[in-house]
């Protein structure tokens, strides 16, 4: 039994379809593949799903597929994780945030364990690092003008308190892809980091198994986290070149 969109999946969904509608006016002819990345992925898949039609391929990395079991896997995995290093100040941390934390997964002491176990990147170090990675990839994009990137910075600020409400909301916390579908009418590709414990990879596999797809393929990438394409670019570009010979 396929389970209804709620209101705030519609939107996104929506959103998602009205942008490939457009491309697709505006270049006639040229196949569209629909790249999710982390909670992006939830939007993907599910346009993947209501609107084959519209879109040659899926790719998700740093698939969501459970929310609830996501958040916990990957909280509990922080806490193995210091346990194992013998950093006893961060797992109380872990441990009181898990108890007290409105949302632990957002906790600080969350975010230090996925910095120092390298759940997001292997790459950097910092948050800050990162964020000057991303920076500077935007920068260099020759498909953005500097303005394009400043605004979309400038947005990502502007709706911090609209992203609150989306991860305190019910139907984000009770997100569950398979609720919707483990069948997909377009190949479904997933490119997934052996360290990526923000959104587990062994969740992201487990669903994978289940799926049924007119193609299927998924990469391990050695030595990437969350952030695939920053970690092993080489890698990630080398995945598209070959998804794009089978479509």
């Amino acid at each position: 039994v396929q389970m209804a969109l709620c209101s705030i999946w519609t939107f996104f969904v929506n959103d998602t379809k009205e942008v490939a509608e457009y491309l697709q006016r505006l270049l006639p002819g040229c196949k569209i593949v629909l790249f999710g990345q982390s909670w992006g992925t939830i939007v993907g898949s599910l346009a993947a799903f209501r609107y084959p039609s519209l879109f040659a391929a899926y790719i998700g990395t740093g698939q969501v597929t459970d929310v609830k079991n996501n958040f916990d896997t990957a909280f509990q995995h922080a806490k193995e994780c210091a346990a194992r290093d013998g950093d006893t100040a961060l797992l109380k941390a872990l441990e009181k945030d898990e108890q007290t934390a409105e949302i632990k997964f957002l906790s600080q002491s969350f975010s230090d364990a996925k910095m120092k176990y390298h759940f997001s990147t292997v790459k950097y170090q910092t948050m800050n690092e990162m964020a000057e990675a991303m920076l500077k990839a935007a920068l260099k994009c020759p498909y953005l003008k500097l303005t394009d990137s400043l605004k979309s910075l400038a947005a990502s600020f502007s709706l911090s308190d609209q992203y609150m409400d989306l991860v305190k909301s019910e139907e984000f916390n009770n997100y569950n892809l398979s609720n919707y579908t483990e069948e997909f009418e377009i190949p479904f590709i997933l490119l997934e980091g052996d360290h990526d414990w923000q959104t587990p990879y062994p969740m992201a596999k487990e669903y994978y198994e289940k799926v049924k797809a007119p193609y299927k393929k998924w990469d391990t990438l050695i030595n990437c986290a969350h952030m695939v394409q920053f970690d092993n670019l080489e890698q990630v570009t080398g995945d598209l070149k070959e998804i794009r010979e089978i479509i």
